[in-house]
Parts: C-alpha cells; structure tokens; sequence
C-alpha cells in the first residue's frame, strides 16, 4: 500500500488539529484570541470525541457569559459579484468586483459561476486576497472546467463561521425573526471580531425553552429555538420547520416540571 504523500498527510492532521496560519501558535477550544490562528472553518477534533469548527465573531456582536451555554447563530450573507477579465480552463483563480471585504474573508465559503456554459458551476475558495477597492482575488481549491469570460457573474457564499454571534432577533444588520441558522457553541464570552473554536458535533448541555423537554415518552428529537440559541423538543415545537440539533442522550426519567439536557450535537462532524 502506498504511503501518503507529504500534501496527503498534512490535509490529514489538519482535519484532526486544525489547519494553523503558519507562524501562528496553537488556539485550544475554550480560548479566545484577537488574531487569527487557524483557518476560518478549520476542524478539530479533540481527544474527548468533541467536533470543533473555526470561527470569528462579527465586527459588533460578540458573545457574553449569558451564552455561553446557548447556541451561536451565522449571519453570513452571499452576495453576487462578476469576473473582472477571463479565465480559461484550468485556472484556479477568480478575480471579482468585491470592493469591501478584508483578507481571506471567502476562505472555505464557495464561489458559484454563473453564464451559460457555466451554470452554477460551483468551487470550493482556498483564500481569498484584501479588496483594493476595486476587486479581489480568489484562489480556488480545484480548477475551473470552463472558460469563464469578464462580466459573468459569480454567487459568493462565506464559510458558515465566517461571521457568528449570538442568536437573537434585534440589532443584527439584514436579519429579521428567524433569518439566521445556528452554526454551534461557544463555551466561553467572546469579544466581537475575535476568533474562537465553535462545537458543532458531540455531548453539550444546554439551555432548554421549555420545562418539559424529554419529558412525553418517544420525544427524543431536539431543535433550536432561533430566537436565543436555547433548545426544545420535536413536540414543543409541534414539529414545525426549524433547524434540528440532535437527540436526547440520557433515559428521560425527571418528573413533569424538570427536563432534560444533555443531548448529542449533530451539526458538523
């Protein structure tokens, strides 16, 4: 069996210790930092069998104590933009009218190319360059497999821990009752526009809505309440349409008036 090349086992470590901005030092869970260590969207498993996922809080609205113990929301926006100047087959490259964004805003997030020879032609972005006021550059993971001419338009979606804070329905710019998703938890307060690493898979605890989650026999399903990152269970919501967290882990034995909380996060493995 051939051994993994040298790009192979770096491409495997990091999917277990995070992708480190090199001469950087390593940033564990449960730490926050003012400047960037990892890549944003970076995976981390730790010894514990917890799934841990890169994040930066948005510019204004970080995270207090009060959440530590409820889930984050994304509040992420994609955005049309068109290629300034062509591309041909095989180029990993696109350059886009951005005039706003910083360094490596797009990093893990996905460019989709639009035109008629490259319908929603969609490519994972490695990183992205500062905007000069005019465009910025973005480097792709894989070739493009097709000619892509200047003024085609390009759908830009961010990693989904590009922008996180807390999940509340006022003061976020663009968004209104229940126009964001949840993306993970924050065991720690953190400042806005730092960097921190978010729970996305494994045993939480968290806050509940509602007393008597877990309590009716069969009612293992648990859902986020978008409103403040707290959670509740399939019947509390009345199954309707809403983002799903997980299932209850222990035997539901509290009486009516308690609940239950711990639960299996299954966000991002």
């Amino acid at each position: 069996m051939p051994h993994p090349t040298k790009e192979e086992f770096k491409t495997i470590l990091n999917s277990f210790t995070g992708e480190r901005i090199p001469g950087r030092p390593a940033q564990e869970p449960y730490i926050e930092s003012a400047i960037q260590n990892y890549k944003i969207g970076s995976r981390k498993r730790t010894p514990d069998g917890l799934i841990w996922h890169y994040a930066k809080t948005h510019a204004t609205y970080g995270v207090t104590a009060t959440y530590r113990r409820r889930a984050l929301a994304s509040v992420i926006h994609a955005i049309n933009y068109l290629t300034i100047g062509a591309q041909i087959i095989g180029s990993k490259t696109l350059v886009i009218d951005d005039a706003v964004h910083g360094v490596n805003y797009w990093e893990n997030g996905e460019a989709s190319i639009q035109g008629a020879t490259a319908n929603h032609n969609p490519r994972m972005i490695k990183s992205s360059t500062a905007s000069n006021g005019t465009s910025v550059t973005l480097t792709l993971y894989s070739p493009i497999d097709v000619n892509v001419a200047a003024g085609v338009g390009v759908y830009c979606c961010p990693s989904l821990y590009a922008e996180v804070c807390e999940a509340v329905n006022s003061g976020l710019p663009g968004l209104g009752t229940g126009e964001h998703s949840i993306a993970g938890f924050s065991w720690i307060p953190v400042a806005a526009g730092h960097f921190v690493w978010v729970q996305t898979w494994g045993l939480v605890q968290s806050v509940v809505s509602y007393a008597a989650q877990g309590i009716v026999a069969g009612d293992r399903e648990i859902y986020f309440n978008w409103a403040d990152g707290t959670t509740m269970s399939g019947k509390e919501t009345l199954f309707s349409a809403t983002q799903r967290m997980g299932f209850l882990v222990p035997g539901t034995i509290l009486a009516p008036g308690g609940d239950e909380s711990y639960v299996m996060l299954q966000l991002d493995p």
